[in-house]
C-alpha cells in the first residue's frame, strides 16, 4: 500500500505512504521526500540516514547538502561514514571530489588512489581531477598504487587535451609492455599528423615491430617487402579506399586494380618518411596487366616523378626523389594522361627499396 501511494510523488503522497510503514522507517522515502521538499531536504536526510545507518546513498546525499550549507564538518564526518560502511567505488570517489574542492591534496590523494583501486573502467574523471592538482605525468601516477592500470587512460586523457610532450612520457613508460603496443602506434600516428618526427619516430621504433627507421643511416622506408598487410598507421602504408579501385596485399606485394571509374587523379598508396638532407632513390618492381599507358606514377609531395611504362612482366622502376628533409609525404598515384581515356586494369608492385644515392 505505502508502495502504490508513494507512486503518486508528490510530498503529501509520499508522508503518507511514510506513515503507512510506520513503525517501519524507510530511508528511501525519505530521501525522496528530501527531493520533493528541497527546503526541508537536511531533515529528511537525516532522517534517512538514521532509519537505515547502513544506506550510505543517505549519507552521501546528507553530505553533499551539509557541504552546500557550508557546514563542512558535518559533511566530511557524513561522506567519511559514507565510506565507511561501503567500501565500494562511489563513496571514495565522492569524498576525492570533496576533497579537492577543498583544495586540501593530501586527503585528495588518499581517496583519489582508493577510488582508482575500486574503479571498473572510465578513469577519466579521477584523472581530470588528479591533472588538476599536478599536470606532471610522473608525479601524478606516483600518487598511486597501481600506476601500470592507469596509464593507458591517462595517455587518452592526454592525448584528448592535446598534450602530446605529457603523452610522450607515459608512453615511455608503456613502452616497456608489449600489450601496449597499439597505444604507442596510435600515438606515434598523431605525432606524426602534429608534424613531431623525433617523437614519432622514437614510438614507432619501440612498438611496431618493423625495422627501426634511422634517417641518418638511410633506413627510411617501413615494410618495403610489403611481408605485413599495410597498418594505414604511422609510418606504414596507407592504402587509399577510391571508388573505382580495389586494393588488394598478399603477401610480399599489392594490387590495384583500376575500374576506368576512379577520378581522374588519386592517390593508391602513400607513406610518410623522414628525409635527412641527402638524395634517395626509390626502386620498386611492378607488372600491368596491359600495355595501355598507365597513368600511374609517383611522388614526394608536390614533386612528381614519370609516369610508370606498361610492362606485362616483372620489371624494376625507379624514382629520384628530390632533396628534402624532415616529414614527406611519398604517394603513388592515378592521373589520366591529357587526351586518353581513364585506365582499366591492373599494376601490382612489390620490393620497394628506398636508397642513398652517392
Amino acid at each position: 500500500m505505502a508502495d502504490t501511494v508513494s507512486r503518486h510523488d508528490t510530498p503529501e503522497a509520499v508522508t503518507s505512504a511514510i506513515r503507512l510503514q510506520w513503525p517501519v522507517p524507510s530511508a528511501e522515502l525519505e530521501r525522496t521526500l528530501a527531493e520533493l521538499e528541497p527546503a526541508l531536504a537536511q531533515q529528511h536526510l537525516a532522517r534517512a540516514a538514521s532509519a537505515n545507518p547502513r544506506s550510505a546513498a543517505s549519507w552521501i546525499a546528507l553530505g553533499l547538502l551539509e557541504e552546500s550549507s557550508r557546514d563542512l564538518t558535518a559533511a566530511e564526518q557524513s561522506l567519511r561514514e559514507a565510506a565507511r560502511i561501503d567500501r565500494q567505488y562511489l563513496p571514495a570517489w565522492t569524498l576525492a571530489n570533496f576533497y579537492f574542492r577543498r583544495a586540501d591534496r593530501e586527503r585528495f590523494w588518499e581517496w583519489a588512489n582508493r577510488a582508482a583501486t575500486l574503479a571498473y573502467d572510465d578513469f577519466r574523471p579521477l584523472l581530470r581531477l588528479g591533472d588538476s592538482f599536478e599536470p606532471d605525468p610522473f608525479l601524478l601516477l606516483a600518487h598511486f598504487q597501481n600506476a601500470r592500470r592507469l596509464r593507458p587512460p591517462y595517455l587518452n586523457f592526454l592525448i584528448g587535451e592535446n598534450r602530446l610532450d605529457a603523452a610522450q612520457q607515459v608512453a615511455r613508460e608503456m613502452a616497456k609492455e608489449r600489450a601496449n603496443d597499439p597505444h604507442l602506434i596510435d600515438l606515434a600516428d598523431r605525432q606524426i599528423r602534429a608534424g613531431n618526427a623525433d617523437a614519432a619516430v622514437e614510438l614507432w621504433n619501440a612498438a611496431s615491430g618493423f625495422q627501426p627507421i634511422e634517417p641518418a643511416e638511410a633506413k627510411i622506408l617501413t615494410n618495403g617487402d610489403l611481408a605485413r598487410a599495410p597498418l594505414n598507421l604511422g609510418f606504414d602504408w596507407r592504402v587509399i579506399q577510391t571508388e573505382g579501385i580495389a586494393q588488394r596485399w598478399r603477401p610480399s606485394e599489392l594490387i590495384f586494380t583500376l575500374s576506368g571509374s576512379q577520378p581522374e587523379a588519386c592517390v593508391l598508396l602513400e607513406q610518410t618518411i623522414f628525409l635527412v638532407a641527402r638524395h634517395f632513390q626509390l626502386r620498386f618492381d611492378y607488372m600491368t596487366s596491359e600495355r595501355a599507358p598507365t597513368g600511374v606514377h609517383w611522388s614526394l609531395d608536390n614533386a612528381e616523378g614519370p609516369t610508370i611504362e606498361p610492362s606485362a612482366q616483372w620489371r624494376e622502376g625507379t624514382f629520384d626523389l628530390p632533396r628534402a628533409h624532415g616529414l614527406r609525404n611519398l604517394k603513388l598515384l592515378y592521373r589520366r594522361a591529357p587526351g586518353t581515356t581513364r585506365t582499366e586494369g591492373r599494376i601490382e608492385v612489390r620490393n620497394l627499396r628506398l636508397e642513398a644515392l652517392s
